[in-house]
């Protein structure tokens, strides 16, 4: 090797035409532990000018925070345009079906859980899908609301998500007036 990975991952962020891109890129280096979003944050420090520094940045912080995802990161964002408190990443939940790990939990004003999976394309394989199933009715059984968002749809239905997210977070603060 002739640099590190942090520096490689940079290096071929900076190469990306669109940020949006660019971000995708660490994302998933940091996702799969490549390198740390904190060894890529203190590259892009150490380095000089790198197209999308700010973008790549904001990327790398939320990866930081536990977004395993762009869509996830998007997902936060709409939680929060649509006034839901602040999701939980990556929670690991004990289940009647046992030990669970959970993209994103928002405790609701309402006393309720809202369980949030941003499904990448792997869930459509059916094993997963059968898992996914059993998991969502363990959930429910515990009282949690789910929602589960493909990850491919997060751009193009950005206003649909955006109206669900709403519709959750009207719904829980008037449970509890």
């Amino acid at each position: 090797p002739c640099t590190t990975a942090a520096r490689a991952a940079i290096d071929a962020a900076g190469w990306e035409r669109s940020a949006r891109a660019a971000c995708g890129l660490v994302t998933a280096v940091a996702q799969q532990k490549v390198a740390t979003p904190a060894s890529m944050i203190e590259v892009l420090g150490r380095l000089g000018r790198v197209p999308h520094t700010a973008e790549l940045r904001r990327a790398l912080v939320e990866a930081a925070g536990g977004a395993d995802s762009l869509a996830e990161s998007d997902v936060v964002a709409l939680a929060r345009r649509a006034g839901l408190p602040e999701p939980r990443r990556q929670v690991r939940l004990q289940t009647p079906i046992g030990l669970r790990r959970l993209d994103l939990v928002v405790d609701l004003p309402d006393g309720r859980t809202l369980v949030i999976h941003v499904d990448g394309i792997h869930h459509n394989d059916p094993r997963v899908r059968a898992r996914d199933a059993e998991t969502d009715a363990a959930l429910i059984a515990m009282g949690c609301v789910v929602l589960r968002i493909p990850a491919v749809t997060v751009h193009v239905e950005r206003r649909n998500i955006l109206g669900q997210l709403t519709a959750i977070a009207v719904g829980a603060r008037g449970r509890t007036s």
